[in-house]
Parts: structure tokens; sequence; C-alpha cells
């Protein structure tokens, strides 16, 4: 009868505040590193969507990390940021928030900051919050969860924050991952997954953005289309960080931009990453590769290149300021070595190939190869569907994507598909945009 009584006062509360945004959030953790100075925090929910789960968080750089959930409301969530900037401990926040707050018996906070060096904690959870519910709080992290399929769900992401060696970021992950099973939102059991999103924040302290997207560790994933995990693609662009060298293909074409092609080969001869033809004469791709010695090649079918005969072509990849091929005058094709070394000087990014288009716009589509989740993002084109075929023609996928924005990210479980070479081709409405390589290993 608690949870019928629950559930009628949320819809009553909505009514009441129709212009105030509610949703029920499930497990977190803020956590920091006195050492280093970071700020974390990582969570998950039920919830499908962009701003599902990473909406609770809050980093105050320099400061500390307030998530609130439960019954979550922007005002709430402003409020706790408001009192931490003025100066406010974690518990006094915590105090606050029940005497002034919205709905105090059914929201939960997780509060944590650095105190010079001595970090302070505090959690709370409304006798209203649903069960399972529950938190705990250590010497530098908070951890809560509510609508849980059991509070062990919370007690395994302590054992595995304080269990795991490595930095901030790894023990948040790690504690993510103590709490990834089936239902651990329990709304999400029948799905056979944990959530519906998960994201991982950590702030630097040189870091001067605390949006979210803008730390220098800001993962967020989501369901889209197909349902998968999502804990464990976001371990996967965790462990890609870092991992790669970013390269950077600026290519002009001639006149004839449709007879020029090019691509990156790794030391087997094994095609890592390639474009072409083209409809546009300049061109940006970038792309993030491992460690290695690879050769780029670029191909002409007219055999005139890309310069000078008709059209003043070029092209130039670099990585990290280093040019490792350029030209543009040549035959049928050019081949030229180069190998690539992680470095800090060295730009990283966790994306595998990036198509700059006209206006700005970006597709991106990584890992590539892959083997388990592929992730299609766009920034500044909308993707309103999207088909994969195999090298025969044969339509292998097919989905549409509800959400109309010009941001848009979708999970792709390849794990089913046979090894091999696909072709990715990506609508709006329904004219088509980009066809893409994707190699399934």
């Amino acid at each position: 009868m608690r949870h019928i009584n629950n559930y009628f006062f949320l819809l009553c509360f909505a009514l009441l505040l129709p212009m105030t945004l509610i949703a029920q959030h499930t497990f977190s953790i803020v956590a920091v590193d006195p050492e280093t100075g970071e700020i974390g925090s990582a969570g998950a929910t039920c919830i499908s969507a962009e701003d599902g789960a990473i909406t609770v968080s809050d980093i105050v750089l320099g400061v500390g990390a307030i998530n609130t959930q439960a019954l979550w409301t922007p005002s709430n969530q402003r409020a706790a940021t408001k009192r931490m900037k003025a100066g406010d401990s974690p518990e006094q926040i915590i105090q606050w928030m029940v005497q002034h707050g919205e709905v105090p018996d059914n929201a939960q906070y997780v509060v944590v900051d650095l105190n010079g060096g001595a970090p302070r904690t505090a959690g709370y959870t409304g006798v209203k919050v649903f069960d399972e519910k529950l938190h705990l709080t250590g010497a530098n992290y908070a951890i809560a969860g509510n609508i849980l399929l059991s509070k062990e769900v919370i007690r395994d992401m302590e054992t595995a924050f304080l269990q795991t060696e490595g930095s901030l970021a790894d023990k948040l992950m790690a504690a993510l991952q103590g709490a990834k099973r089936p239902g651990a939102d329990s709304r999400c059991l029948r799905d056979g997954v944990s959530s519906g999103s998960a994201y991982i924040r950590v702030a630097d302290p040189s870091d001067t953005n605390n949006e979210h997207g803008k730390l220098s560790l800001d993962l967020n994933v989501w369901i889209t289309t197909n349902v998968f995990e999502p804990i464990d693609a976001l371990q996967k662009e965790y462990d890609n960080l870092g991992q790669c060298v970013e390269v950077s293909l600026a290519l002009k074409t001639d006149n004839y931009p449709t007879e020029t092609s090019w691509e990156i080969q790794d030391k087997d001869r094994k095609v890592v990453a390639s474009g072409g033809s083209y409809n546009k004469e300049l061109i940006t791709v970038k792309k993030c590769l491992p460690s290695g010695e690879y050769t780029f090649v670029i191909k002409d079918t007219y055999g005139d290149g890309i310069c000078c005969r008709y059209g003043n072509g070029y092209y130039k990849l670099t990585s990290g300021g280093r040019t490792l091929a350029s030209g543009g005058s040549f035959r049928y094709s050019e081949q030229t070595p180069f190998s690539l070394q992680n470095s800090k000087n060295l730009t990283l990014d966790m994306k595998n190939e990036v198509f700059v288009k006209d206006g700005g716009a970006q597709i991106a589509i990584y890992p590539n190869p892959a083997d388990d989740i592929v992730v299609i993002k766009s920034d500044g084109q909308f993707i309103s569907s999207y088909e994969i075929h195999d090298v025969f023609g044969k339509l292998i996928e097919k989905a549409s994507n509800g959400i109309k924005t010009p941001n848009t990210t979708i999970y792709l479980d390849v794990k089913k598909y046979l090894s091999g070479m696909y072709f990715v081709t990506i609508y709006d409405d329904k004219q088509q945009k980009e066809v893409n390589q994707l190699i399934v290993k």
C-alpha cells in the first residue's frame, strides 16, 4: 500500500507543480581524491535519455560534488549547489535541504567536499523514497540508491570502490561495475539490464567549466534503439580514453572529388580507416588509432592526382602538430608510411571517426573496428534513421530514431554480426546523409 500512496503523491505533486521536472533516479556515487584534488561523480538509472542519469550530478569546481536524486527537482539541485558554493559543509547542506528543500521525504542526497585535503561526506534518504533504498558514506565518498533490486547494489558499489586501486576515475568506474546486474534499477529487470543510462564525471583542478560534457572526464551513455548494458558501454568508452592517438586528415580535392579516395593501413596491410569517394572538395576527417606502424594511401581514379591540372588540391595528415603525410601531386596513388606513439603531447580522443561536414556538422562512428557496442554520434546533424548493409547489399538492420535533435547518440550492438565489412547509412528524414564503413571483428 505504501508504493501506491507514493505514486499517488507523485501524481498530485506533478499536477500541482506542472512546470517542475520530476523523475525517479536510482544509484550514484560522489567522491573526491584529496591528494590529486579531483572531484568525481558516477551513476545510472533506468531512464533511457541523454539527460537521464547525468541530471543528478553537480560538481562545484575546487570544492565538491552533490547528487540529488529519487524525487528529483531542478530547484533542489540548484539550492544544494548554491549552499555548497556558499561554503556549507556536506552535513549543513543536507540539513538545509531537509528543512527548506522540496518534498524532502521523497528525496535522496549524497554530498562530498575536499575541505582543504580533509574530505567531508554526508548522505540522506527520505522516509518515502521508494524501496529498496540505502545510502552509505565513507572517508571520501557517499553512495545512495533507490528503486533497487536489493540493498546489495549499494553495498557492492562501496566494496568495489574501496577495493579498486588506481585513480579516482578507476574507482568510480569500478563502483558502477559493482552495481551492475539485471534489474539493479528494478524497473530495468524486464529488459535484463542494470539501467537505461549511465555516466561518469571527474573534475581535475585545472578544469574551468563544470557543465555536463565539459570536464576532463565526462562520459554519458544511454539506450536509444537497441537494448544494451549502459554500464558496459560506459566502461568501453572509458577504456578507450588515452589508448589511442588522434590523427587528422585535411583533404581538398581537385574539381572532381568523386575520383579521390584514401585509406590507412596497419602493418599487416589491413585497412583501419578509409574515405571517399566524395561529393565535395573540402573534407576534414579525424581518427583515433592505437600506437603502431601505418601507411597512408591516397588514390585518384583518373590518374591525375588532386593537384594541379584541374584544381589546387592537397592532403595533410597530422597528429599532435606533427605532419605524418602531405602532398597533392601524384598520378593514380601515393603511399606514405608513418608511426604513432602514445604521448602526453598528443591529443587523445575516444572517437574513432569524425566526419566534419558543411557548416561544421559532425557524425562519428566508434570504435571502428568493433566487436561489441558501436556508437553513432552526431553533432549538428539530425539522424532520423539508419540502415546497416553487408558487402553484398543485404539489409542487416534498420531502425528509426524517435528523438529529433541535431545532437544524437545511437548505440548499436554488433555482437551478433558476423566478422567483416558493413556499411552504415545515415538518414535525415528520408534524405541520405552519410554512408560509412564499419568493420566488425
